[in-house]
């Protein structure tokens, strides 16, 4: 096999990943409440960064190395998979990424790079109320986190 064809089936399985991962950040949105807005799924070469909300827009965003989770695999292994097996191995990964980003989550740091009067003026918030808002959306997260770890 030539360079040139190998590189056609790396770009096809790379596609047929994104696909199957679009599918599943759609569900994941859905299972565990994180379709508030403003998400979205970006691949940026070999990384895919999958913005999930909480009812008051705080975002976590979920970062992995998607090429390499395909890579992987051999590829002998990834041939026997099926495709609800592949897309398991995705929705794991998307949970182990939203532990992580979960685990990485500090409020005050937040609150102290975003807060300025300015952003009070537009928002029509007091420090109190944003302060307020963002721990309610860090409870939201601290859910789905602890139902994430119990089906573990």
């Amino acid at each position: 096999m030539n360079i040139l064809q190998e590189r056609t089936i790396t770009i096809n399985l790379y596609q047929y990943y994104q696909g199957l991962l679009e599918e599943v950040y759609r569900e994941f949105l859905d299972t565990y409440e994180l379709d508030w807005g403003n998400n979205g799924i970006y691949f940026h070469e070999q990384t895919a960064i999958c913005v999930v909300n909480a009812p008051q827009h705080l975002q976590l965003s979920l970062e992995f190395e998607f090429y390499a989770f395909i890579l992987d695999y051999p590829i002998e292994e990834l041939e026997k998979l099926g495709r609800e097996e592949k897309k398991a191995e995705l929705q794991d990964a998307l949970c182990g990424h939203f532990i992580d980003a979960y685990s990485q989550l500090d409020i005050e740091s937040y609150f102290d790079e975003v807060w300025c009067d300015k952003f009070g003026e537009f928002n029509h918030c007091k420090p109190t109320q944003f302060l307020k808002v963002l721990q309610e959306d860090k409870a939201h997260f601290q859910k789905i986190y602890q139902e994430i770890i119990n089906e573990r």
